[in-house]
């Protein structure tokens, strides 16, 4: 008895060994899916070997202030087999695409303007047909993906794009700011569990639906190398504090423009060139002829004001973002501006200076005051990563008032965008935006600063941060500038409310639909009168920058069909249109690999410190008011943040829904909050947490293979389970359990229940499970289940113990389970 015994046993342990073996081989195939594209090193790689990518010439034509681009992305593929490529790139903080045109194999395909829907089905049957296609499509102002299929093994794709945005000047400088590279984005939320829409490195989640199309990997050592040619046509004194620039006189007629170069063999950063204009006069006007009628610009170049001193006190609220992207030389800039700020405050001004997601506490800016806030910048803490959150509580504790003003340092490097805009608009405060980093959020930055009434500044060099501090100290609303264009049958007139700051410009678009006007336009900026004669210049310029700020303004205001038509009529890609190209013919094999084309990581970022924050989707609560993204495309996608951009923009004080509240006193429950977005950020449940909690409601399917304790027999169990999330680390789910034995002498081989469970997630990727309910295994009795594993994206695997007691029979099952999540 005793031999016979321990057989038993032994071929027990066995079968539960096999069958773990084999759930674990199952959990393996299904978790761990081939890998077609891993971004590993400069360009792209599949299975280990290099793919797909690209370099970037671009040409610039500066007119009126307005920037004219033609950018040529060549795709190149040394691999033995085609592939699609997907490359998110930047562009000027507004710049409208208005053309695409492909060449490959010795073919030229050029584009045509869709309703987004209608160009991504037509992008994607195309390349289902072995056609060669391109697809262009805009993410933010300024944040674009080019889609290619196939790039030719061995051969290479160049996409020409071309496109036009306004500059911004500052200080009597006019200035372009060409980003190089697509920075990486604190992503906050929960996964929504939906296929991803893009091929980023986060998941879409509940705050940034978009997520995935907006957070392009950063390769080890990628590079996207860059070479610009900038012709500027009033350009006297020109300087770069981030390249160096090779500067030329314009060749033929046009000897008075200036032409510069600049190679970035990385492409890691910023191309910033500032220049001072030769006119002397400060406004200029032109007429465009458009069939029978004109589009008519003017520009007015409002003069630097002379400093005056303050004679009223004033609050300032210095707030720093310490997330983890600004841990290198971002921070230095930081707190080099924190502290000019600091500097030049007087004895009888308030002062707070906190890390964003700190309650402000202000006092008097005694020089003593002023030593420890100097001392308190050097010292911050790394901090939160989620701006939106941090807003709440910082701005949301700050007092408001015409005489209060608040210095956000920041990248902005975010994924929920919108939601941290109209979080700083709500406040009720005059929010100064002043950007750090190679790369950062300008669109971000713009917005907040239109929308509340403040200014813009990036810092790009040591000599930035005082004359910024400097210009932050002494600035003032920008002033309303009115027209008089002489002629009752100019109209429409873009922008409808515009603004001017000191040492700024604006640009008004409008239309004349009964002829080129002539003669002379009167420009009033406050007490000043201006007049300017009217030149006549051809092209189509006028045209696309008066369709850009239409079509802006009709997406801010909520009309989107009237914009889209508007953007499919004029040729405009903006966030509900795209530009897709399909070759003719018949088409060849499908391309099977699509790949992501891998940026480098912004020149100063240091990849450690993002890896302790990647991911960091913790569900947190927001403060009460904080808005969240439902919509990709969703939101003040207004703004290209300049500030005769009125209208539209909502003022200070004023959300969609109405007046901001007051600012009130902290819940105490919202004391944990402030704990919370002020710790360091990423921690490792955080990490683990994306993907998790699939939705608030989502449906599991599991497989256990395994075997019987009460008998020695194999067994498997199949179950289906609709769960709800409670928190973001508790959830139940009604669980339908079915299992079944192999065995020719077992008994009850089939059993199943229905139970309530509760699952509970802790330490990393842990995930415990226990459930209880109503089972049969030949009659009615209680069922059973207890479960141990871990969780990855929507996948769980676990150790799983499940039976039912009845009167009867007492059958348990003992294995191994994969559960996938939908």
């Amino acid at each position: 008895m005793q031999t016979d015994g321990a057989g038993c046993a032994c071929n027990l342990i066995t079968v539960r060994a096999s069958a773990a073996i084999l759930a674990f081989g199952i959990a393996m195939v299904i978790v761990c899916p081939r890998a077609d594209a891993a971004s590993t090193g400069a360009g792209l790689f599949i299975a280990n070997q290099p793919a797909p990518w690209v370099e970037n010439h671009v040409e610039i034509d500066v007119r009126m202030g307005v920037a004219h681009g033609v950018v040529t992305q060549t795709f190149r593929n040394t691999t033995d087999r085609a592939a699609e490529a997907v490359y998110v790139f930047p562009l000027p903080t507004g710049a409208a695409v208005t053309a695409m045109r492909v060449d490959v194999a010795g073919r030229t395909i050029q584009a045509t303007i869709l309703p987004r829907p209608a160009a991504q089905r037509a992008y994607e049957t195309a390349v289902q047909g072995g056609k060669a296609a391109a697809l262009t499509e805009r993410e933010r102002p300024g944040v674009y993906t080019q889609s290619i299929a196939p790039v030719p093994a061995g051969g290479e794709v160049a996409i020409t794009l071309t496109w036009q945005a306004r500059l911004d000047r500052k200080g009597g400088a006019w200035e372009l700011a060409h980003p190089m590279v697509v920075g990486p984005r604190f992503v906050a939320g929960v996964a929504t569990g939906a296929p991803t829409r893009g091929g980023g490195t986060a998941v879409d989640t509940d705050r940034a639906p978009d997520a995935s199309r907006v957070t392009p990997p950063a390769g080890n050592g990628a590079t996207t190398p860059f070479t610009f040619t900038l012709r500027l046509d009033d350009a006297g004194v020109i300087e770069s504090p981030t390249h160096e620039l090779d500067l030329t006189t314009a060749p033929g007629d046009d000897k008075a423009a200036r032409v510069a170069r600049v190679t970035d063999d990385r492409g890691s950063r910023e191309l910033v060139v500032r220049w001072r204009g030769r006119a002397t006069s400060g406004v200029r006007a032109v007429a465009e002829p458009a069939g029978k009628g004109a589009y008519i610009a003017v520009l007015v170049e409002r003069e630097p004001e002379l400093e005056r001193p303050r004679t009223t006190p004033r609050t300032w609220l210095v707030a720093i973002d310490r997330s983890a992207s600004l841990d290198g030389a971002a921070a230095a800039q930081a707190r080099a501006v924190a502290r000019g700020v600091v500097g030049l405050l007087r004895d009888d001004d308030q002062l707070a200076v906190v890390a964003i997601g700190e309650r402000p506490r202000f006092v008097r800016a005694t020089a003593a005051e002023r030593r420890r806030a100097a001392d308190r910048i050097d010292r911050m803490p790394t901090g939160t990563g989620d701006l939106t959150a941090g807003l709440g509580v910082t701005l949301g504790a700050t007092p408001r008032s015409s005489s209060t003003s608040v210095v956000l340092v920041t990248d902005g490097l975010v994924a929920d965008d919108t939601a941290a805009i109209a979080r700083a608009a709500g406040a009720g405060v005059v929010v100064h935006a002043v950007g750090v980093g190679n790369a950062p959020n300008r669109w971000l930055l713009e917005a907040i600063a239109l929308r509340t009434g403040g200014t813009m500044q990036v810092v790009t060099s040591p000599d930035d941060a005082g004359l910024i501090a400097a210009a932050l100290a002494r600035a003032e609303p920008p002033q309303p500038v009115t027209i008089d264009w002489r002629k009752p049958s100019v109209e429409d007139a873009e922008p409808v409310r515009a603004l001017a700051l000191a040492g700024g410009a604006t640009l008004v678009v409008a239309v004349d639909r009964k002829g080129v006007p002539s003669g002379e336009v009167e420009v009033v900026i406050g007490a000043r009168k201006l007049r300017a004669p009217i030149t006549r210049i051809s092209g189509n310029a006028l045209a696309t920058e008066w369709a850009r700020q239409r079509v802006t303004r009709l997406w801010a205001a909520g009309e989107l069909d009237a914009a889209t038509r508007l953007a499919v009529e004029r040729g405009i890609v903006a966030p509900t249109t795209a530009l897709v190209a399909v070759a003719e013919g018949p088409g060849g094999d499908a391309v099977r690999s699509t790949v992501t084309v891998p940026v480098p990581l912004p020149a100063g970022m240091r990849r450690e410190t993002l890896g302790r924050a990647r991911g960091d989707v913790d569900d947190v609560t927001l403060p009460t008011g904080t808005q969240t993204v439902t919509e990709a495309t969703g939101g003040d996608d207004d703004l290209d943040g300049r500030a005769d951009t009125g209208a539209g923009a909502g003022g200070a004080g004023t959300t969609a829904d109405g007046p901001t509240p007051e600012p009130r006193a902290p819940a105490a429950d919202e004391e944990s909050e402030e704990r919370l977005y002020t710790v360091q950020a990423g921690s490792a449940v955080a990490r683990t947490m994306l993907g998790r909690a699939v939705g608030r409601r989502y449906l599991t399917v599991g497989l256990t293979l395994g075997a019987r304790l009460d008998e020695p027999a194999p067994a498997a169990g199949l179950s289906l389970a609709f769960a709800q999330r409670l928190t973001p680390r508790t959830h139940v789910a009604l669980r339908l359990e079915l299992g079944a034995a192999a065995g020719p002498d077992v008994e009850e081989p089939v059993v199943g229940g229905l139970l309530l469970d509760v699952r509970r997630f802790a330490l990393r990727a842990l995930r415990v499970d226990l459930g209880a309910g109503v089972g049969w295994a030949g009659d009615v009795g209680f069922a059973y289940r207890a479960a141990l594993g871990t969780t990855r994206g929507p996948f769980s695997i676990g150790l799983t113990l499940g039976g039912v007691a009845t009167p009867e029979a007492k059958p348990a099952t003992l294995g191994v389970g994969v559960e996938a999540a939908f």
